[in-house]
């Protein structure tokens, strides 16, 4: 939490205070990589319900750098993380957009337009009523069968 406002932690949180000169920016960053998560579980020694205690915290090495090169990092992933954010966006768009274009094109391929109608084809309704005629001959025929080889 980057601010100088009190503020109530609920029990669940653990409250980590940085050095002075510690960009926290660039702490925030190195807390949420894959490596440092990773050791923070495996010493927090959970099994069943997975619980981590400042105790344990406290023993994670934090890599940290100086002053201006830990303002570098952090600002070159602040930009990635943008980027990543503005990616997964545009992604959501697309998928929202094409769901609407295949209900769109669903709509029109029901509706008869997405091609040209011949007017000598015959309705839909004409053409499921003879497979429904077919079929019914067809169970017919083989019912028909089976009792004449009996």
């Amino acid at each position: 939490v980057d601010t100088d406002e009190i503020f109530c932690l609920l029990g669940s949180v653990i409250l980590i205070k940085h050095l002075t000169g510690v960009n926290t920016n660039y702490l925030m960053h190195a807390l949420k990589s894959p490596r440092i998560n990773r050791q923070i579980i495996t010493v927090s020694g959970a099994t069943a319900q997975q619980a981590i205690y400042l105790r344990d915290v406290k023993h994670v090495p934090v890599p940290l750098c100086g002053e201006k090169e830990a303002a570098i990092i952090a600002t070159k992933l602040d930009g990635q993380f943008s980027a990543i954010q503005r990616s997964v966006s545009e992604i959501d768009e697309h998928i929202q957009r094409s769901v609407a274009l295949r209900q769109s094109i669903l709509k029109e391929a029901f509706s008869g337009k997405l091609v040209l109608q011949n007017s000598n084809d015959e309705p839909a309704s004409v053409l499921l009523e003879k497979i429904v005629h077919d079929k019914l001959n067809v169970i017919a025929n083989r019912k028909r069968l089976g009792k004449a080889t009996k």
